[in-house]
Formats: structure tokens, C-alpha cells, sequence
């Protein structure tokens, strides 16, 4: 059965199906047309009698209609089919393996024990009991290096935790050591832990002054030598060239998203969108379930102020990054100038950082008072 719209002499249509015995349903009257139910069979008939009326299918009925809507989203059907597929055949193979644990050198090796026991990536998933049972195999086979370790089932991840077992090894002490600077600044504080501390809060130190010795000297005589211990703290300064740019591109996205199936580099449906984003739903080797997310782009110029104040932000990062742990008591802009869209800038940085670090030496028994003096003089 199929819903026909008529146009037109509707009144002769009606009486010329009734005079010919063609069968009608559900006439429905529209101020411009009417649809009605007929035979798929009597259509031909129906527009041979009716050549003065236009007349199209509106709707496919029945078994017809559900095939008419299974090719139309045909690519939709096999997409879902193929994913549902999927999640059945892989829903009882592990896909990872996550190992907890800071050392990379431990994860390796608990890797490669699991291994051995078949517990691996791409596997039938195990119960509950055998990784209990594995569990134990291993942290009984290698006591030595592990305390604890247990494996449990995440969906189709394995989670293993381990515990290392920690072999304390007395710390060989140094004998004999100074704290020295590292390089040239003002001293802004002293944490003298052990040994002499040599100099005071405010003076000025260069690269490999002896900050706190080692040396425990008592009326010009060494009466022991430790390893000297603390922290100095000084001000020091840097010289930083920087630029940046003086435009920006600014990415928004738009609310077109689809999925698509790919495997290696290739897309089952073509790609719509000319720029996008994109994520991974699902990931079975290299066939992956993907979401692209449209985006555009619009490149916006940025105002000299604003990029001198970034490019100042991304000067002290990079300094934070190059020496840890540092607090930046002043900086100045000594040049700036603008160069192929680009602010460049030469700063000037005052940071207080620690800058005492440890340097071995040979001890002596007493000190030369004469050339000490012969040096003062």
C-alpha cells in the first residue's frame, strides 16, 4: 500500500478510480490536493486514467516502507551494527594494562613478569580467582622486590598495584666537603645545618666562594672536618631575550559534530568538515570509533601592551622551568622593539634562588698561618 498526493481535478480523479473499480482509502481533502490510500499494483493505472491531475507517492506503507528506510540510512545501520558487533566480539578481551607505580624501570619489569603469567593486552579477560592466584605467584616468586601486588578487572582493563619493597641502604656520608656558590648574587639568607658558615647576609659572592666550610677550625688550628650542610639563598640576575607575537588565532567551535569509523588514516564516510577536531570513542587496534568536532578559525591582532605583558609571563616560565624553585623580586624591560609582527624584548630579572652546592675537598691537618698572613697582606 502506498499514500498517493493528488493535484488538481480532484473530483474527476475519484469518480475515474470508482468508474474503473480501482480501490480508495482514506481520502483525506487539503485546500490544494488530497491524499489518499491506494494499491502500489493500481498506481500505473491511476496515472494512465488521470493524465490531467499530477499525482506523486507521499508515503510508502508496509514492508516497502521499512525497506525505503533501511537503505536510506543504510550507512547509519551498518556504523551502529558494526560498533555493537564490535563491543560483543571485544567485551571479554583486554585492551590495557595500567601498572601504578613511579618507576619506570619497576614497570618494565612487573610488565614483563605478568607476561609470563599470560597477562597481556589482547587476552581473554581472567576471573577474579585466577588473578588472585597470579597475585600471589609473583609477589612469592620475587619477594626480593616486591611487597605487595594486586591485579583487578576494570571493564577491559586490567589495574595492577604494586607496593615495592624498600631495601634501605645506608647513605655512604661524605667526609670532607664545602657548600659553595654556584654562581655570582647577593646574599638575602643563610640555613647553615652543619660546618662554618664563611659569609654574611648583603655581601656579594662569586662563582666558587666557599659559602660554609668544612673545615671546624678553633685559634687558627682545624680541629675537625665534617661535610658542610645548609642552604643559601642570594639574589642573582639574568639577562632574558623574548619575543612573541603580535597576533593571535582564535579557534571556535560550532555545534556540526558527527562519527565516523577509520581505520589506519582512511574514513568509512567522507569527511564533511574542513577543519575539526578530533576524539577517540573506542579504539580496537587500529580500528577506531571517532567523534569530529567542527571548528573555525580567526587570526585577531593583539595589542603591544597585551604581548609585552605575555611575553614577559612566558620569560619567567621558562626561568622557573630552567632553575626550580625561585621567587622573582623585580624585573625590567631594557629594549623592546617590533620585528615581522613581533614584540622583542630584552629584560632584565632579579631572582632569589638557592645557589650553594656541594664540592669535595682534601682535608688538611693544620693551616699555614704564615702564608695566611703573607695573602692578608
Amino acid at each position: 500500500m502506498i499514500i498517493i498526493k493528488v493535484k488538481d481535478n480532484t473530483k474527476r480523479f475519484i469518480n475515474k478510480c470508482v468508474q474503473n473499480n480501482i480501490n480508495i482509502y482514506n481520502i483525506e481533502y487539503y485546500k490544494d490536493y488530497l491524499l489518499a490510500t491506494i494499491n502500489e499494483a493500481d498506481l500505473k493505472q491511476i496515472k494512465k486514467l488521470n493524465y490531467y491531475s499530477k499525482i506523486k507517492v507521499y508515503k510508502v506503507l508496509g514492508k516497502k516502507r521499512v525497506i525505503k528506510n533501511i537503505k536510506d540510512n543504510l550507512y547509519n545501520i551498518l556504523l551502529l551494527i558494526t560498533f555493537l558487533l564490535l563491543i560483543y566480539l571485544i567485551s571479554n578481551v583486554i585492551i590495557e594494562i595500567e601498572i601504578k607505580h613511579e618507576s619506570k624501570t619497576m614497570i618494565k619489569r612487573i610488565d614483563e613478569l605478568l607476561k609470563e603469567k599470560n597477562i597481556k593486552t589482547f587476552t581473554l579477560y581472567k576471573s577474579n580467582n585466577e588473578l588472585n592466584k597470579i597475585s600471589d605467584e609473583i609477589m612469592q616468586e620475587n619477594r626480593e622486590f616486591i611487597d605487595f601486588i594486586s591485579i583487578t578487572r576494570t571493564g577491559m582493563k586490567y589495574i595492577v598495584n604494586i607496593e615495592e619493597r624498600i631495601i634501605k641502604d645506608k647513605e655512604e656520608e661524605k667526609e670532607r666537603c664545602h657548600i659553595i656558590a654556584k654562581k655570582e648574587g647577593i646574599i638575602t639568607k643563610i640555613d647553615a645545618k652543619k660546618g662554618i658558615t664563611l659569609v654574611e647576609e648583603g655581601s656579594l659572592v662569586k662563582k666558587g666562594d666557599i659559602l660554609i666550610s668544612g673545615e671546624i677550625i678553633l685559634n687558627e688550628e682545624i680541629k675537625d672536618n665534617t661535610c658542610a650542610k645548609g642552604d643559601i639563598k642570594a639574589n642573582v640576575w639574568y639577562k632574558i631575550n623574548i619575543s612573541y607575537p603580535l597576533t593571535e588565532t582564535i579557534k571556535t567551535y560550532t555545534k556540526r559534530e558527527k562519527v565516523n569509523l577509520k581505520m589506519y588514516n582512511k574514513y568509512f564516510k567522507k569527511r564533511l568538515y574542513e577543519k575539526y577536531d578530533e576524539y577517540t570513542m573506542f579504539k580496537f587496534r587500529n580500528l577506531k570509533l571517532v567523534r569530529q568536532k567542527e571548528y573555525k578559525e580567526e587570526v585577531i591582532n593583539i595589542p603591544i601592551d597585551e604581548a609585552k605583558e605575555k611575553a614577559i609571563k612566558e620569560a619567567e616560565n621558562k626561568l622557573r622551568e630552567k632553575l626550580g624553585e625561585i621567587d622573582i623580586i623585580d624585573k625590567k624591560v631594557l629594549n623592546s622593539s617590533t620585528n615581522n609582527s613581533k614584540i622583542e624584548l630584552e629584560l632584565f630579572v632579579s631572582v632569589n634562588e638557592s645557589i650553594g652546592e656541594i664540592q669535595e675537598y682534601e682535608g688538611r691537618e693544620q693551616i699555614d698561618t704564615s702564608e695566611s698572613l703573607q695573602h692578608t697582606n
